[in-house]
Order: structure tokens, then sequence, then C-alpha cells
């Protein structure tokens, strides 16, 4: 019985070595399927020198136990060396402290109650050195801390100073039958770790909020960004106009002086209908609306991808350059890349933008590959974190202006929808 007890502990002990390897491991450094099978056989392994009760031959095993596992990740010897190191003194400690806890409790059973309180106790500081390792790789996996190296280090040397405290008090309680002085340790080294706790969880909320502000300052960068470039882009176009316009009054005028069986006025004709055509390219009422629709429709062109568009927009509204650029230049970005991924389906983009009662109302339609709508937003760019950016940009447009969004895929076919109020 003892033996698949001990098993059972050594299994959890060594599944914990693995997770906290990992919190230190690339993926490319793990080797996931050869894992498995050195936990169970190096567990089954310490469960039998456990019940021979040789506590030189545990140790011995033990040590030999991480190393394998730890080896499996292809860390740097000293690395290495000091996860392991590390690992233990971090189990060590919580059967430290659990054995000072049941130690008064030892005294007065006998022998077989004595093992079974042993295992129990055994099994709860596994259990906890789990969830400490979950803890960390959770924090690692989520939160990326982007705070200054000195602040990280005094952490850092808080949490060891408090680890050095909890041994110390375990130290000194250590084989003690007062239930006094052992309930004041335990109130200490909780007391220590709710503080350690509520500095790591200050400390994440200041990284928190010091990555929104950097994010809000490159939303800012990139509005200002936006609305220099559809800014040239309306002047450019309103130059185009006029140069065009007055290249209509200057044909019309050769015209005027050719008679109309010469070749020259049917040329002169010719080239005059070519520029009302192209003096006509207005999409709606709004200059920094057709800026970003010149900029986008010339870019889709190039790919082959077919636009429709319906666009019902007046002359001003409360959005800025920068804030019309973000929205519909992203969006549309956004849309023309997923039609690139395409190769034998037809491309095209249906966009609908209409302004009723101070709501602009924004649908967006694009052929894409069928891939659900979190692939598309952020893992079809060779760059995700830029891509992310985009849609957090226009996020912040639409959350300004009190609206919502809504991304969905209906086959091949992936749709946007926002609309903002009192624009």
């Amino acid at each position: 019985m003892n033996i698949i007890l001990y098993f059972g502990v050594d299994f959890l002990r060594l599944l914990a070595l693995s997770n906290y390897n990992k919190i230190f491991a690339s993926r490319s450094q793990y080797k996931y399927n050869a894992n498995w099978r050195y936990i169970v056989m190096f567990a089954a392994i310490l469960a039998a020198v456990n019940s021979i009760e040789n506590p030189i031959l545990n140790l011995a095993t033990n040590i030999l136990a991480c190393a394998v596992i730890s080896s499996r990740f292809n860390f740097k010897r000293l690395k290495s060396v000091l996860i392991i190191i590390s690992f233990l003194a971090l189990g060590i400690l919580l059967e430290s402290i659990g054995a000072m806890i049941i130690m008064p409790i030892l005294e007065q059973v006998d022998l077989p109650q004595r093992q079974l309180i042993i295992f129990v106790m055994l099994y709860i500081t596994v259990f906890i050195l789990l969830l400490i390792i979950q803890t960390l790789q959770y924090y690692k996996k989520h939160i990326e801390f982007k705070l200054p190296s000195r602040i990280l280090f005094s952490v850092t040397i808080i949490l060891a100073l408090s680890v050095l405290c909890f041994l110390i008090i375990t130290t000194i309680n250590w084989k003690t039958t007062d239930y006094k002085l052992i309930l004041l340790s335990l109130a200490l080294i909780l007391s220590i770790t709710v503080i350690d706790t509520i500095i790591l969880y200050v400390l994440t909320e200041i990284n928190k909020i010091q990555s929104e502000l950097a994010t809000g300052k490159l939303i800012l960068s990139d509005l200002k960004a936006k609305e220099d470039f559809y800014l040239s882009q309306e002047k450019y176009l309103k130059e185009t106009n006029a140069f065009r316009h007055d290249i209509k009054n200057k044909l019309l005028t050769l015209m005027g002086s050719c008679p109309q069986d010469d070749d020259s006025y049917q040329l002169l004709n010719q080239m005059l209908g070519e520029v009302t055509v192209l003096s006509d390219a207005s999409y709606c009422g709004n200059a920094a609306v057709n800026a970003v629709f010149a900029s986008k429709l010339e870019q889709a062109e190039q790919y082959h991808i077919d636009i429709d568009y319906n666009l019902l927009i007046p002359q001003s509204l409360k959005l800025n350059n920068g804030e019309i650029g973000v929205l519909f230049g992203n969006l549309l970005d956004n849309a023309i890349e997923a039609c690139q991924a395409l190769s034998d389906q037809k491309k095209w983009i249906d966009i609908v933008a209409k302004y009723e009662n101070e709501h602009l109302i924004l649908n967006i339609k694009n052929t894409t590959t069928g891939k659900n709508s979190a692939d598309l937003l952020y893992s079809s760019k060779a760059d995700k974190v830029l891509h992310g950016f985009g849609l957090k940009s226009v996020e912040s447009v639409v959350e300004k202006y009190s609206g919502v969004i809504d991304y969905k895929v209906n086959g091949d076919i992936f749709e946007v929808s926002a609309i903002l109020y009192d624009v």
C-alpha cells in the first residue's frame, strides 16, 4: 500500500518539475512525448527507493530523476542546475512547513495513523506545489512584464527574503509540540504570503497600466500618421481635380476652334470624355473618406479585387481625418489582405457606409479562406503584433463614440459591422 502512495506523490512531484521547467523553456526545447515516459519510470523507481527508507539513496535518486527530466529541455548546464536547486528548495520548504504543522499530531497517534497523516501532508504539499507552478505558468503565458529591471530585481529580493523567513520559522519550530508557537508561526507565514501576493498583484496592475499607456501612445501615433497621410491624399485629390477641371476647359476651347469633321476634333472629344470620367471619381460627400477610398481602391485593383461600395456620408463629420483614416483604412487593409490570401476564388469586397440620425453605420464583407474570426483577425499577417494593434486602433475609435463593432464568418465570407453614435 505504501509503495502505491509513494508512487502517487513522486509522480505528481515529477510532473510539477516538468511544468516548472516549462516556465523557463521555449516550445522548441520541450520534447513532450519522451517526458511522460521518464516521469512514470522515475516515479516507480523513487517509490521503490522510498519504501527502503534509505535517506542517502533517496536523495541521490531524486537528484538523478530531476537531472534526467530537466535534460529533456536542452537547457545550458548552469541554468538546468539552478532550476533543479530552486525546485528542490521550494519542495523542501513546503514539506518542512507541512511537517511543522503535523508534528504535534504525530506525537499523539500510533504508527499506522502516523504514516497516514504523513501521506496526507505529502499529497497536500505536492498539490500546493503544482498550484504555485501553475500560477507561475499563467503569469508567463498571459502577462509580459515590461517594468524596469531595478523594480523586478527588488521584487525578486523581497520574495527571496520571504523564503528565507519561512526557512528560519520552520527551523526554529522544528519538532516543537507547543500549539501556540505553531499557530503563531503559521500566522507569520500566512501574513508574509499575503503581503507577497499583494506585491505581485500591484506589480501586475502597474504593468497592465504601463502597457495600456504604451498602447494608447501607439494609437495616438497611428491616428496622427493616418491623419497626415490622408490629409496629403485629400490635398492631392483636390489639386488633381482642379487640374482636370482646367484641362477640361482648355479642351473645350480647342474643340471650339476645330471643324467637327476634323480628326483633331474627334481626338479632343475622346480626351474630353476620359477627363470627364476621371473628374467624376468621387465616392461620397466627405473629402477624407474619398481620400481613403482613392488609396485603397487603387491598391485593390493591383490585386484584381472587385470592390462594390455604397457610401452615403456627408461632407462634415465629428470624426477627424485621423479617425476616419484609422476606421476605414485599417478595415479595408484587413479586407484586402484577406482577399490577397485567396488563389483561385473570386476576390471581392462589399462596403456599405451610411450616415443616419447622427449615427455612422459601417458594414464590410469580403471573401476569405473560411477560417474562424480569431484566426482571420490575428493570425494572417506575418507581424501579428502590428495586425492586432491596427484592430485596437479601430476599436479605440469606435469606443470613443460609444459605438459597437462585431466580427463574424459565414462560410468563406468575413463580415465586419460597426455603428458609431453622435458623429
